[in-house]
């Protein structure tokens, strides 16, 4: 018996040799997408972790600041630590770079640290000489740095550095050099200091023994950080790419399901004259569902393993830019999970949707087998075809309409397929929507300017001649200090920025509230709001730089950064020793016209013989949206590939209507205008499902600001969606409808 199921499996594939291909391009499809999908999501999950592993991760990390009257071996032998390593000393740099300068932090280490020890991707580690330099990966990728290459740095005795490799550490993006080198350079104070790496006995205690230092130092003097910060940092680095494509996996697939659903139950349906032959010869309901389950089986298990081959070798390809974020390398596909799941997903579907409709079929008596054929499809007209009789429609029409809701679980599995494909391209959409509307208005990045300009420490009256050449394109200059403040009686930490100059011009995104109108006020981030339960007009005591502020908070303003944990109040709110104690100052440009962006730019660090760092605001937003787009209009392509091969598979149903007395114009007629009613509902469908749907994963993306920078497309594009969708299945369905016009009558009914 177990013989003769082969045979007759293999003959039956053999026997319908279009029809087999189709069904075997949709199942590798399936598979590909699925490795893909697992190989995503493995290479994604926990980032931090690996990085962490493979750098024996600091615990905590203590950042005490030049001048700080803190005991660091004190620090290093507390209560609860296990092991610690440094201090390394820290100095910040800023390096000549095109189109404008790059700052650095470089840690001075001698050899690899035991703690943290940065894990070497690329190049070698350094060598002890002097002038050596290895670069933190991510910052490499930013500056586009090679290996070999020479930077040198700002100041009036400019140190040449050679960048001998690039690698890895949990503790943020610092690069390292020599204690020689680090001597040999000049320093800028505020941002020079001493790193000490802790490892505590109980993991779980750090964030304990960060709150015992910030209770004991002032933030100005030790800053304090334990590894969940660290490992915030590189999901905030990663979750944007993370959710997009764990839901871009998922939206694929659904869509192979229904696409395999169809592809397997139309085959079933399609041979159910066959299934009373097989039953008149003495098949059982068992052996005529093992019959069908191993026909699809076998083409499941080719298809698979060369679908799981494809996704394995694309998956590097996808992962790259989710590398980039992490600053690792890129990860391989080969998986025991991607090929368990590849090939297993494929072929658990293919039995699950094989065996259903096969044994019902099964169960039929062998003359109303042979009698009803395909009679599972209504004869009845639709309510559609009705309709469209009604409106005096050709009939090859009618008989399209009416065909495409003859089988409803057929219809609506397609109608599905096609709904969630239109839902993956209107998320794109408001993906795209978003960013145009945050370059456009760079506010909802809490940057109202076009270009923050680093003076290096240059004299204020220097700068601002500097900064005077460009004043034509200039139309407003405001300045910014920043440094990490505390909120007495809290563990909560506060980034606070100072602003002075002409920052009323152009204010911040504030959504609730007011802006800033002068000293003693602030506008804070959600997240800030959120965690010390305040609201707009409480009043929020600081200590910044060594000083006690207390302001009244006047508004909420949009802040995607540091989960929202900010503040923001005139410079005149903080006494001038304090406000000495800050970060370097920056210049906020707001420009006449945003495309003068990086005119200026170019201009102002020639002008300034590259002492000045200047970015451009928009262009950080630019290079996450690039990272983005592969992800999203790659699975956009899949889907409508996968739903291109459903359509095609259909191309036996086509032919019947040759049978019939259909002309060729007749028959595309007809198979269009059947698809172009789907394609109505599954569009609607498509909006309905998508637009709430990324939404949810703006909001989820970034809980702090999410919902005030979330977008939806432009009404003209979702209206252009109709005729889109319209457009994509009259195209799919061409070649189809003529080959089955081409199909001869008997060929057609032997199939059927």
């Amino acid at each position: 018996m177990a013989r003769l199921l082969v045979r007759t499996a293999f003959a039956n594939l053999r026997s319908r040799r279009l029809q087999t291909w189709l069904v075997a391009l949709i199942l590798a499809a399936a598979s590909a997408t699925l490795a893909l999908a697992v190989s995503l999501r493995a290479g994604a999950a926990d980032p931090y972790e690996k990085i962490a592993r493979a750098t024996n991760a600091a615990d905590v990390h203590l950042l005490v600041h030049r001048g700080a009257r803190a005991d660091l071996a004190a620090l290093a032998h507390a209560r609860g630590v296990r092991a610690a390593d440094g201090p390394f000393r820290i100095v910040g740099v800023s390096i000549r770079s095109r189109p404008s300068n790059l700052n650095l932090t470089l840690e001075g280490v001698g050899a690899q640290p035991r703690i943290d020890r940065p894990k070497v991707t690329d190049g070698r580690w350094l060598s002890g000489a002097k002038g050596e330099v290895v670069l933190d990966r991510t910052v490499a990728r930013d500056g586009r740095f090679r290996l070999g290459q020479r930077l040198t740095t700002v100041g009036p005795h400019g140190t040449t550095l050679t960048v001998v490799g690039f690698a890895i550490a949990s503790g943020g993006d610092g690069s390292w050099v020599s204690p020689a080198t680090l001597t040999g350079l000049g320093t800028r104070d505020d941002r020079f200091g001493s790193l000490l790496e802790l490892q505590l006995a109980d993991r779980g205690a750090s964030t304990a023994f960060v709150d015992d230092v910030r209770r004991r130092y002032r933030p100005d003097a030790v800053e304090a950080w334990d590894w969940r910060q660290d490992r915030q940092d590189v999901i905030d680095r990663t979750s944007t790419s993370a959710v997009v494509l764990g839901s871009a996996s998922l939206a694929a697939l659904l869509a192979v399901g229904f696409i395999v659903a169809n592809a397997i139950g139309g085959r079933i349906l399609a041979s159910r004259r066959d299934i009373g032959l097989l039953k008149a010869a003495g098949f059982t309901p068992g052996g005529v569902t093992a019959l069908f389950v191993l026909e699809n089986l076998i083409l499941a298990g080719a298809a698979s393993v060369v679908g799981t081959a494809v996704g394995i070798a694309l998956s590097p390809l996808m992962l790259e830019p989710t590398a980039h974020l992490l600053g690792t390398t890129t990860p391989s596909g080969l998986r025991l999970v991607t090929v368990a799941a590849g090939v297993l997903g494929v072929v658990g579907v293919v039995c699950l949707f094989t065996a259903m409709p096969a044994w019902r079929a099964g169960r039929l008596g062998v003359l109303e087998a042979i009698a009803l054929g395909r009679s599972t499809v209504s004869t009845k007209p639709s309510r559609a075809a009705r309709a469209a009789a009604a409106l005096r429609l050709p009939p090859a029409v009618v008989l399209g309409v009416k065909d495409a809701f003859a089988s409803r679980s057929r219809a609506a599995m397609t109608i599905a397929s096609l709904a969630l494909t239109m839902g993956t391209v209107i998320m794109a959409l408001g993906t795209e929507a978003t960013y145009r509307r945050v370059i456009q208005d760079s506010s909802l990045r809490a940057k109202p300017y076009e270009l923050l300009v680093d003076a290096n420490q240059l004299a204020p009256a220097r700068t601002n001649a500097l900064l005077a050449t460009q004043s034509d394109k200039v139309a407003g200059t405001a300045t910014v200090v920043g440094t990490t403040a505390a909120v007495p009686g809290s563990a909560v930490d506060v980034w606070a920025r100072a602003l002075g100059g002409d920052y009323r011009r152009r204010p911040y995104a504030v959504r609730d509230g007011r802006m800033i109108a002068g000293p003693g006020e602030a506008i804070v981030g959600r997240g800030l709001l959120d965690a010390l339960h305040l609201h707009v007009g409480d009043r929020l005591p600081l200590e910044a730089g060594g000083a006690r502020l207390d302001l009244r908070i006047v508004g909420r303003y949009v802040e995607p950064d540091n989960d929202g944990r900010t503040a923001i109040f005139d410079r005149r709110s903080v006494p001038a020793p304090a406000l000495a104690r800050f970060g370097p100052m920056q210049y906020e440009l707001q420009l006449r016209h945003r495309s003068d962006a990086h005119a200026v730019q170019a201009a102002l660090v020639r002008s300034s013989a590259g002492q000045f760092g200047v970015e451009v605001t928009e262009d950080s937003v630019r290079q996450e949206r690039s990272d983005l787009r592969p992800v999203l209009y790659g699975t956009d392509v899949l889907l409508l590939t996968i739903l291109l091969l459903g359509i095609r598979e259909r191309i036996r149903d086509f032919a019947i209507f040759k049978v019939i007395g259909l002309t060729p114009r007749q028959v595309l007629a007809s198979v269009t205008s059947g698809g172009t009613l789907l394609a109505s509902v599954a569009v609607v469908g498509g909006i309905a499902i998508g637009l709430p749907v990324f939404h949810a994963l703006v909001t989820v993306t970034n809980p702090s600001d999410g919902p005030d920078l979330v977008t939806s497309p432009t009404w003209w594009w979702v209206v252009l969606m109709f005729p889109g969708a319209l457009l994509f299945t009259t195209l799919a369905s061409v070649l189809p409808a003529r080959r089955a016009a081409a199909i001869q009558p008997a060929e057609a009914l032997r199939y059927e």
